[in-house]
C-alpha cells in the first residue's frame, strides 16, 4: 500500500489517502499537534467524525497508516466524536489492540436518533400519551392562527434569502448563539449549505403562517436518513411553538419521503427524547501508536 499525502499548512488538515494498485482503500484527515494526530473537524460544528475505508481493506490501510505516522513523529491518535458503529470503533480499535497498542475509550456525549415508522399516526402512537397530546394541541393551535405551509427550499435565490433569515433568527434566540454565529461561522454555514444544495443533500424547510415566514429548519438528507442540524424562528411567532413544530413537521416530512431514520445529532436537549429520539452514546478513542 502507498499513502498519498496532502500536507496542509497554516492550520489546514493533513489528509492521507491509501492506495493499492491505484485503488483508494482509505482516507483520514488529521490535525497534527506536536506528537498527536486528532481527527480534523471543529466539535462545535462536526457532530460525528470517522475514518473512511473500503470494506476488506481496513486492516491494510491502518497498518500502513501507523507506519507512516510513526515515521512522521506522531505517537498517538485522538479520534472523536465517534458513533458506536463507526469504522474507528468497530474496526480500528480491535486492530490496534491486536497490534498490542494501548487503547483508551470514554463516552463523551450523546446524540438522539430513531427509526421512522411508515405512517404519521404510527409515529404519534410511539410517543408518550402526554407528548402525543401536546403535538396535536400545538398543531391545532397553529392551524387556528391562519393557513400555514411547510415546504422545502428549491431555488438558489430562496436558499440565500432563507439562510439570511435562519442566521438572523438564530442570533436573536439566545445570547450564547449570537456569540457562536460570528462572521466566520456565518460564512462557513453559507458555504456549506450552498455546497449541500448543489449536491441535493440539503433540506432547508420553511414554515409560513399566512404570507409570513415564521421558522427555518436546516436538515441534511443522506442514505435514507434525515439529519436535523438546527432551526430558528421569528420571535413574534414564539407563542405558537413554531420552533418545536418545525422539528415535528420535519419528522413528518421524513416519514412522507420514506426515510428510514431521523437523527437529531449531538446534544442532550430534552426535546429530542420527547419527540421520540433514542439515546446514542458518542465516544472518544485514544490510540497510542508507540511507547
Amino acid at each position: 500500500m502507498r499513502l498519498l499525502e496532502n500536507q496542509g499548512k497554516d492550520g489546514r488538515p493533513l489528509c492521507l489517502v491509501g492506495y493499492v494498485d491505484e485503488k483508494p482503500i482509505g482516507v483520514i484527515c488529521l490535525s497534527p499537534k506536536k506528537d498527536q494526530g486528532r481527527l480534523f473537524g471543529d466539535p462545535d460544528v462536526c457532530d460525528y467524525l470517522d475514518v473512511a475505508t473500503v470494506g476488506g481493506w481496513t486492516g491494510h490501510f491502518f497498518e500502513g497508516l501507523v507506519r507512516y505516522l510513526k515515521k512522521a513523529g506522531i505517537r498517538s491518535l485522538d479520534l472523536a466524536p465517534l458513533l458506536p458503529d463507526s469504522v474507528a470503533m468497530t474496526e480500528l480499535l480491535p486492530l490496534a489492540r491486536k497490534l498490542n497498542m494501548r487503547v483508551a475509550v470514554e463516552e463523551i456525549d450523546a446524540s438522539y436518533a430513531f427509526p421512522l415508522p411508515e405512517t404519521w399516526e404510527g409515529y404519534l402512537l410511539g410517543l408518550t400519551g402526554h407528548q402525543r397530546h401536546e403535538i396535536r394541541r400545538k398543531l391545532k393551535k397553529l392551524a387556528k392562527a391562519g393557513p400555514y405551509r411547510f415546504y422545502e427550499v428549491k431555488e438558489p435565490f430562496d436558499l440565500e434569502k432563507n439562510m439570511d433569515r435562519f442566521i438572523d433568527w438564530f442570533r436573536r434566540y439566545h445570547p450564547g448563539k449570537k456569540s457562536f454565529m460570528d462572521a466566520q461561522r456565518e460564512a462557513f454555514f453559507k458555504g456549506l449549505t450552498e455546497g449541500l444544495f448543489q449536491k441535493d443533500l440539503l433540506r432547508l424547510f420553511v414554515l409560513e403562517i399566512g404570507p409570513a415566514p415564521a421558522a427555518v429548519t436546516l436538515c441534511i438528507e443522506y442514505q435514507e436518513t434525515l439529519y436535523l442540524y438546527n432551526n430558528a424562528y421569528d420571535p413574534k411567532f414564539g407563542k405558537l411553538s413554531v420552533g418545536t413544530l418545525s422539528k415535528v413537521l420535519s419528522i413528518r416530512e421524513g416519514i412522507h419521503r420514506r426515510h428510514r431514520f431521523f437523527d437529531f445529532l449531538k446534544g442532550r436537549e430534552r426535546y429530542k427524547k420527547h419527540l421520540g429520539g433514542k439515546r446514542v452514546p458518542l465516544f472518544r478513542c485514544r490510540i497510542t501508536l508507540s511507547p
